[in-house]
């Protein structure tokens, strides 16, 4: 259910990537409430308004019906537009969207059956569709305040929508959740009032409120007395009085504008005056309705069901839409941000079904009948994806052959494969006869030919779409996988359960790493043999963008400003998570032609050198994509990148099973601890991560301060002077002549020098307090994070694995990088696997 909205959620949005800030991408809920079967008296019965408002009259209420508490939100109508643009070979024609022409949408005026939906080339929309991927992306805008603050529209409701684009919204919406719909929107061109309407005693899927309907839910209260108006308050709040405390709207001298928009339209998140958020003009009152329902007097004014007629003369007197004899303009009701005085409950507005006038104040909230069935799910169509990838390689590894492809989880019954799949390596388009589908069934096996794809370049991804004919074409309807034809390995080594000591034994460091104390591991652990290389967080950043949709919003990536990214620095729910192509070309992943490579530099390739200038957050957001990856539920909700709430930032050792950064007391005793080592100071702690309680260049990458030297094992002529990871392994030999095999007694390399690692921890000035059995310790005094290990530039006594440092979980540098983690329990749900995700559009 949707929540009523925190102001902290939503009042400053830092640069995020507003795919919906409210209702995500994926499936959500439409918070409705109940409103029971009843009577109430519809029209002014002040006699204060228009002719239109009268008479009075009595209207029964049965059955009773479901309504909407909030205004659909931008957030809302953008995820409705990517699962129909998703969905558009299982829809009927009448409700796939184009544009004004009929042909496929790339932008600008959205149409449906010939008729404007919503005006996406208005300024004054707040939503933006980019193209991104294969299959484009709606996402909400971010716009600024009077003070330059970005702000999410996420929440505020959707405006420059027609009554069209009301009715299209509430069949996609219907048929996302399995219920039948409540429009036939052949009717769009016909105006049959049979198509437009609804049979309000049988009709199950979301649709308009009748005008009835929205006036009992926006102004009845049985409980009230009132010697004029009995149960009917004149407002859409429990009020006979408007002021900025209760609405959002004009009072003839100033606009609400409760966020201080710096331009129109001027609306306020859906929600927002219930008694605790404040505006520009003060604290706010709970103006939610008798029936529940917030914003049904100002903000936007909302469409409902019927004609508009110009009085109530001969209305019906039920709840029915009033829809015969059909007029010309239907009805909307409740004002809006630009309205004063007709914010009023009984006040009605009328303007043409294709009307969406600017600068931005129509939109409309939805209904439902309260008779409930239980909904037969259509099938959501989803990505193909690669389910097993088998590729041999020829003796001159020139072309690849025998590449056995099954692709899953499409039901091919629905789409005419005509057993054709098409590749596309980039410059030319191959067919290839599959075996075993026959246009039915939900997986689909072929063979590549040798001579077809290219050769692999270096042990690097080359990517290959594969285009699944489902209408006798390459170009239409057809569904895109892409497949990368070198996956990458991760390889971990296991820590056993038992204790070690944590610390300095030798107390040469800094008061940071005292006192010495005992952790107990009451568990094991697995942790990575070398740290993340760019090719492996390369690998990932591709496939996170290739399969966005695949991805709940905040684990999606975006450019600096919340939008669809397109090159620069990579951000995910507005953090910065890895600065690609920095300035200082510091970073060794940059973005070409829709994808991430790694660099050469100095005439080397970067590919198996750790990947830095990446933060905290790009270390958590590339183990929860490696998780999905894996079929591994994630460690991490990614919302809390905003908030940097510890329960969303942190996990569980004990349960969760998705791959994580180590705590820092997991990272040292990996580094350091060796239990045969009985050193007379130590115990069983080396002083450096490579059984040794010396540090030289043929261990380890790091700076000599003495005689003023780097390390630079692969004799770069530019920083970073980063080593391939695992370099130090007894058989390469670099700058500085052999090297021996240096890793710790549990099998892990480079955790002293080449670049720090991101631990989870929160830094603290000592240990007193310290969690005793490995778990991180995020009951912090600072936000800053634990980095581990030394680096290439930094002296041989900071690559002790004592050492500890920290850093803003926001700061990228050309020294961090990271490893990861994951408890060992037995993944026995694989409920995240690619077969089973949800697509979020």
């Amino acid at each position: 259910m949707r929540k009523r909205i925190d102001f902290l959620r939503w009042t400053i949005v830092p640069t995020i990537f507003v795919l919906c800030a409210g209702a995500a991408l994926g499936q959500f809920d439409i918070d409705m409430v109940d409103v029971p079967t009843s009577t109430f008296l519809m029209g002014d019965p002040w006699s204060e308004g228009s002719a239109d408002e009268l008479p009075v009259h009595g209207v029964a209420v049965d059955p009773g019906f479901r309504i909407g508490r909030f205004e659909i939100t931008n957030g809302e109508y953008a995820s409705a537009l990517n699962w129909a643009k998703i969905s558009a070979s299982s829809l009927p024609p009448e409700e796939r969207f184009t544009d004004s022409g009929g042909g496929a949408y790339n932008g600008g005026a959205l149409y449906v059956n010939g008729r404007l939906a919503i005006d996406l080339s208005h300024p004054a929309c707040d939503i933006l569709y980019d193209s991104v991927g294969p299959l484009g992306l709606f996402s909400a805008r971010v716009r600024q305040d009077t003070g330059g603050n970005d702000l999410s529209m996420a929440d505020h409701p959707t405006v420059m929508v027609t009554w069209w684009g009301a009715l299209a919204f509430c069949n996609w919406q219907s048929r996302r959740e399995g219920l039948p719909v409540a429009y036939d929107l052949t009717g769009f061109q016909t105006l049959d009032p049979d198509a437009l309407s609804f049979n309000r005693s049988s009709a199950v899927g979301y649709r308009l409120p009748t005008e009835a309907e929205w006036e009992m839910a926006a102004a009845w209260d049985s409980s009230r007395g009132h010697p004029i108006a009995d149960g009917h308050w004149r407002y859409g709040f429990p009020s006979d009085t408007a002021s900025f405390a209760w609405a959002n709207y004009y009072n003839g001298i100033d606009f609400n504008n409760p966020l201080s928009l710096a331009f129109a339209p001027y609306t306020s998140p859906v929600g927002f005056f219930d008694g605790v958020n404040a505006g520009r003009y003060g604290a706010t009152n709970d103006a939610v309705t008798s029936a529940g329902c917030y914003d049904m007097s100002g903000n936007v004014a909302e469409w409902c069901q019927d004609w508009y007629h110009v009085d109530y003369t001969g209305a019906p007197a039920t709840a029915d839409p009033w829809e015969i004899p059909v007029g010309t303009e239907r009805v909307l009701r409740g004002g809006s941000w630009v309205f004063g005085t007709d914010i009023r409950s009984a006040a009605r507005l009328s303007d043409t079904p294709a009307a969406a006038p600017a600068p931005g104040f129509y939109g409309f909230r939805v209904a439902m009948n309260s008779a409930t069935v239980a909904p037969t799910p259509t099938p959501t169509p989803v990505r193909p994806h690669l389910d097993s990838l088998t590729p041999s390689l020829t003796t001159d590894d020139s072309v690849i052959a025998g590449l056995t492809v099954r692709i899953a989880g499409v039901n091919f019954s629905s789409v005419d494969l005509e057993n054709t799949v098409y590749l596309d390596n980039g410059s030319t388009v191959m067919n290839v006869s599959t075996s075993g589908a026959n246009g039915t069934g939900t997986n689909v096996e072929f063979v590549v030919p040798a001579g077809i794809l290219p050769a692999l370049e270096s042990d690097y991804p080359v990517s290959v779409d594969v285009l699944v004919d489902t209408n006798g074409t390459t170009s239409d309807n057809v569904l895109v996988l892409t497949i990368n034809l070198k996956t990458v390995g991760l390889e971990f080594v296991r820590v056993p359960a038992g204790s070690f000591l944590m610390g300095d034994p030798w107390n040469e460091g800094n008061a940071d790493e005292r006192p010495v104390h005992e952790v107990e591991f009451d568990r094991d652990y697995l942790i990575g043999k070398y740290e993340i290389t760019n090719h492996q967080f390369a690998d990932r950043l591709n496939w996170a963008h290739q399969n966005y949709l695949l991805l709940p919003p905040e684990e999606q990536i975006a450019n600096s400003t919340g939008g669809a990214y397109s090159g620069g620095p990579v951000y995910v729910n507005g953090r910065l998570a890895i600065d690609v192509d920095d300035s200082n070309h510091f970073c060794q992943i940059y973005f070409s032609s829709g994808e991430f490579l790694v660099e050469v530099r100095d005439g080397v390739s970067m590919i198996d050198h750790p990947v830095c200038m990446v933060t905290f957050y790009g270390a958590l957001a590339f183990c929860n994509w490696q998780s999905r990856y894996d079929g591994m539920p994630p460690a991490y909700n990614a919302a809390g990148f905003q908030s940097n709430l510890s329960s969303a930032l942190s996990f569980n050792p004990s349960s969760d099973v998705g791959y994580r950064l180590p705590s820092e007391s997991e990272w040292e005793r990996a580094a350091a601890w060796d239990p045969a080592h009985q050193a007379p100071t130590a115990g069983g702690h080396w002083r450096y991560a490579f059984v040794s309680d010396v540090i030289d260049f043929t261990r380890a990458n790091y700076y000599d301060s003495v005689i003023s030297t780097y390390c630079d094992p692969a004799g770069l002529l530019t920083q970073p002077f980063t080593s391939p990871a695992g370099f130090f392994n007894g058989d390469n030999v670099g700058s500085h002549d052999i090297t021996y095999m240096s890793k710790s007694f549990h099998g892990c390399f480079d955790m002293s020098g080449n670049v720090y690692e991101w631990c989870q921890d929160n830094y603290h000035s000592s240990y007193s307090g310290a969690p005793a059995d490995g778990s991180p310790w995020e009951t912090s005094a600072t936000t800053g994070r634990i980095v581990r290990g030394g680096a290439w530039n930094t002296d041989g006594a900071l690559c002790r694995t004592a050492n500890r440092e920290w850093s803003g979980p926001y700061i990228r540098y050309h020294t961090i990088g990271f490893r990861i983690a994951r408890s060992t329990d037995d993944v026995t749900d694989l409920s995240t696997s690619a077969e089973n995700w949800t697509l979020y559009e």
